[in-house]
């Protein structure tokens, strides 16, 4: 399961009144699914007849936060 963008979840983003995300800690999610994916494509060579799925929880958030936003923005 891919992680979404941590540093947009609402214990991080209190600290800017909930209005911006912590790049920072998002990078640790997206260094984490990067070696998460790597993992997996190398599991895969390995054990042909297995069958492993990736959950992509990050671009699934991240799609709703920016849809979110772009409502907010709108109104």
């Amino acid at each position: 399961e891919l992680m979404e963008p941590m540093g947009c979840v609402p214990i991080v983003t209190q600290l800017s009144s909930y209005e911006k995300c912590n790049d920072t800690v998002t990078m640790v999610a997206m260094n984490h699914n990067q070696l998460l994916l790597q993992a997996v494509e190398q599991l895969k060579k390995e054990m042909e007849t297995s069958v492993f799925v990736t959950l992509d929880l990050y671009t699934a958030f991240l799609s709703t936060i920016e849809s979110m936003k772009k409502n907010h923005d709108g109104n």
